[in-house]
């Protein structure tokens, strides 16, 4: 469990300092020498949610930790869980990008922070505890 642990801290680290840089660059320069087309944002955003959504689902099939030894449901759920905070940091990942490249800052990046905030809570004690 304590690989897991430092496995989850620094995906959340990394998925904050992503979105932080982009969104700080964002200020500084523009993003792009064409504007891209809203509709490409608005993609972007989208994908954005299914990914996190997706993990909100891939959860869903972690088994609570009941009847077996820790060290057993680590090694049966290790991927699994690696899964889920891949995904939903994708996803905090994509809502970065889009907010990089001109998306509206409201909308791209509360879902950047409720995506952070989510992956944030998926600790391994939680998913073992639901």
């Amino acid at each position: 469990m304590p690989q897991l642990r430092l496995l989850h801290v620094l995906l959340c680290l990394s998925a904050a300092v992503i979105t932080l840089l982009l969104g700080a660059l964002r200020s500084f320069a523009p993003a792009a020498t064409v504007d891209l087309p809203p509709t490409m944002l608005w993609i972007f955003i989208g994908f954005a949610g299914v990914a996190i959504l997706t993990g909100a689902m891939l959860r869903t099939g972690i088994p609570v930790l009941e009847g077996v030894d820790e060290a057993g449901w680590v090694a049966a759920n290790r991927t699994k869980c690696v899964g889920v905070w891949a995904v939903l940091e994708g996803g905090v990942g994509l809502c970065a990008l889009a907010l990089f490249l001109g998306a509206n800052p409201w909308i791209a990046g509360g879902l950047a922070a409720g995506g952070l905030g989510f992956l944030a809570s998926q600790s391994p004690g939680t998913l073992a505890g639901h």
